[in-house]
Formats: C-alpha cells, sequence, structure tokens
C-alpha cells in the first residue's frame, strides 16, 4: 500500500508550520478526551481547548496560504473553531456521520489515533515490558503442550508475537542506554578539559 493512501499529504503540514506547538499541543488535548469519552462532540472539543489552552490559543498566526483567517476569530472560542478546521483539513480529523442527532461529532481516524499514542507515550512516559513478556510466553507454549488441542496454533502465534514485542524492547533499552552514554560523554568531556587546561595553567604559572 502506498503511504499517501493512508495519510492525507498535508498530514504532516502541521509540524512545519509556525504554529507547530500550538497545534501538537491541543492535539494531545483533544488525544486526552478521545481516551475519556466515547463520543468526540464538537461543542465539548471547543470546551476543552478554550479551558486547556487559553493563552496559547492567543498567540496563533495565520498560515501561508491559509484558507480560513484568523483576522475574524478574535474570541477563544473563534480560535477553538480554527484549531477544529484545521484538524479536519488535514486529517487528524474527520466528521462522524449521526442521523439520530443534531450534533456535530468527530472521530480520530486509526493512522492518527495509533501517533497520538505514540506521542503521548514518548512524553508522558510508558512502563515498559520485559519479564511479562517472558512469562506469558513461557506459560502459553507449556499450556499449549500440555493440553495439545486445537488452539495450539493460537499459543504460538500469540508466543511469537510477545518474542518479538520483547525483542523490539530491548532493542530500544539498548538504543537508549547507547544515547545515554553519548550524551554523557559529551557533556563529561568539555569539563575535563576545561579542568586539564586550568591545572596545564597553574602548573605553569607555578
Amino acid at each position: 500500500m502506498n503511504f499517501f493512501d493512508v495519510f492525507p499529504h498535508n498530514f504532516f503540514s502541521l509540524f512545519s508550520s509556525p504554529n507547530r506547538e500550538i497545534y501538537v499541543e491541543a492535539l494531545l488535548v483533544l488525544y486526552r478526551h478521545y481516551r475519556q469519552e466515547t463520543r468526540m462532540k464538537k461543542a465539548d472539543l471547543v470546551s476543552r481547548l478554550v479551558a486547556n489552552m487559553e493563552n496559547k490559543m492567543l498567540e496563533l498566526k495565520c498560515d501561508e496560504g491559509e484558507l480560513y483567517g484568523l483576522e475574524e476569530e478574535i474570541n477563544l472560542s473563534g480560535r477553538a473553531h480554527f484549531l477544529l478546521r484545521k484538524f479536519l483539513e488535514t486529517g487528524w480529523l474527520e466528521p462522524e456521520p449521526d442521523v439520530s442527532s443534531f450534533e456535530e461529532c468527530y472521530v480520530i481516524p486509526g493512522y492518527a489515533s495509533k501517533l497520538l499514542n505514540l506521542f503521548y507515550d514518548i512524553l508522558h512516559g510508558k512502563t515498559v515490558e520485559y519479564n511479562g513478556y517472558e512469562y506469558s510466553t513461557y506459560s502459553s507454549l507449556k499450556t499449549a503442550d500440555l493440553e495439545r488441542d486445537e488452539h495450539v496454533y493460537d499459543a504460538l502465534k500469540f508466543s511469537h508475537q510477545s518474542t518479538l514485542q520483547l525483542w523490539a524492547n530491548l532493542r530500544e533499552l539498548l538504543d537508549n542506554i547507547r544515547l545515554y552514554h553519548q550524551r554523557l560523554q559529551e557533556q563529561v568531556a568539555p569539563t575535563f578539559c576545561t579542568r586539564a587546561v586550568c591545572g596545564f595553567r597553574r602548573g605553569h604559572q607555578g
């Protein structure tokens, strides 16, 4: 499948905008609402944006080639509506058809919710499993070996997926350790050089 068969062509344009910090913060506000509620009503989203981003929204600037200007969006409600329009234009939100209600509702498409979940985990931290994957894999295979019923294939498939996830987590841990040591060396090296130069000067001054 082609990349842009899944993602709209302008999906990532938010990150190159002068308003990128505001857009990202607003998306995370909507994502928190998405995790808490089963319906995303437009009125609720506007209220949530105003409550959480009162000062930030006043800093919004017009993007080049903007279809909707900010000149008329002076109040906070208007700017919250501007953000929702922007997210609809770029594919981060989609209108939810609902003939049973006159309320305007939105959904976050699957591709967008996966990315927002990733952003949220990176920014807020997430407990990473290691032992849990080992134990679940061992238990699944042991049970399958004892019972040898029609669920053996499912157990093997589950164990394979758990092993791949464990490997991915361990690889991420290894890369993070390498980055940590690299940054630590970058911080220590200048301090060490400065001390060495100062010591050299003191030795020659004496």
